[in-house]
């Protein structure tokens, strides 16, 4: 079955974060106050739930990792659908290689030359996405889009949507399917994508 997996913005912090970042904990403490602390430290316990979600892909959540703007980030992967299109693997690729550098490695990709390691490590021009970054291209496809899905356009509705990560399935029509929140284990995906694929 084919599918084309489209990535969108969207900012937890929009009121801004330091470029350089802020610590995990500092982040939780902010935004949350005591209860943001309780809930830092329940996840930093051996055998968390967030422990528990990554076992079974030799995942450990790092705790310690940075709290950046995500501007840059998403400006790449806009980059990657502007060279390749819609479904963009590159797109994936690089964001699959964020995703560990930052959970896993707690890289702090706020940093402009660690972030353009991963985009090398992903495969990408590594010379090109620098004279991006020292640019403004893609900033203003990525504030409309994530305008876009704030607002609820587009087909994202923003009922239930309180987190990321946020699914949209869409079918080839271009109608939305199914939405739903929070990290899921393959079969669960697989289930919903074939429910889907039979629904058209």
């Amino acid at each position: 079955m084919p599918i084309r997996i489209r990535w969108l913005p969207f900012f937890l912090s929009p009121d801004g974060t330091p470029k350089e970042g802020i610590g995990l904990r500092d982040y939780y403490s902010s935004k949350y106050g005591e209860a943001g602390l309780r809930r830092y430290e329940w996840y930093k316990q051996p055998n968390s739930p967030l422990d528990q979600a990554g076992a079974p892909y030799n995942i450990k959540f790092r705790m310690d990792r940075m709290v950046f703007p995500t501007l840059d980030c998403h400006r790449l992967v806009e980059w990657c659908y502007s060279e390749e299109g819609p479904g963009a693997s590159k797109a994936t690729a690089l964001m699959e290689g964020m995703f560990v550098a930052l959970f896993k490695d707690a890289v702090n990709l706020g940093i402009t030359e660690e972030l353009l390691k991963v985009v090398e490590a992903s495969g990408l021009d590594g010379a090109k996405a620098r004279e991006i970054l020292a640019s403004d291209l893609y900033a203003a496809e990525v504030t409309e889009l994530e305008r876009a899905i704030r607002a609820g356009s587009g087909g994202h509705s923003r009922r239930n949507f309180n987190g990321v990560p946020y699914f949209t399935v869409f079918d080839a029509r271009g109608v939305a399917l199914a939405r739903f929140s929070g990290a899921q284990d393959v079969d669960a995906l697989e289930e919903l994508l074939t429910a889907s694929r039979r629904a058209v």
